[in-house]
């Protein structure tokens, strides 16, 4: 079994216990074409997803990470309600060969926004990273602005 395979099985079984409709729906994506040969790639966007649910598919996302750090690719939960605790729980989990994340309207602060932004630092692969309608100060704002100016190649949207 390939590693993103598993990944997604592991995911799909998971979002299938959500029981949202829109959770269903990404469970069924998963399980028919989740896996690609550059890796994974997980859109959680819009799934109505709680922090509690973010943190299970986090901890899903982290035991991977370890066994298999280049299964996932590109991640994006972009317009769930993550808030400071989920984008911690997020920035703890996520490996550091992912080459984009979107995080757009998160409802994440500066607590959430530093944890994201102290991952990026780190993760020397990232290409895109969208955390554009958050609750971030101005400085935590130039803090990611000045990342993308550092290192080339990284798009960031804030």
């Amino acid at each position: 079994m390939d590693q993103s395979s598993s990944l997604a099985r592991e995911l799909a079984l998971v979002l299938h216990s959500f029981e949202h409709p829109s959770c269903q729906q990404a469970a069924e994506q998963l399980e028919d074409h989740a896996a690609t040969t550059n890796g994974l790639t997980l859109a959680f966007r819009s799934l109505q997803l709680s922090v509690a649910q973010v943190e299970v598919l986090a901890d899903i996302i982290k035991t991977h990470r370890e066994e298999s750090p280049h299964a996932l690719r590109s991640l994006s939960f972009s317009y769930n309600e993550l808030g400071d605790t989920g984008a911690v729980a997020l920035a703890e989990a996520l490996p550091l060969h992912l080459a984009e994340l979107g995080l757009v309207g998160c409802s994440i602060g500066d607590r959430g926004g530093a944890a994201i932004l102290e991952w990026a630092t780190r993760a020397k692969q990232l290409r895109m990273l969208c955390i554009e309608n958050n609750h971030f100060s101005p400085e935590l704002r130039r803090r990611f602005y000045d990342l993308s100016a550092q290192r080339g190649g990284l798009a960031v949207y804030v």
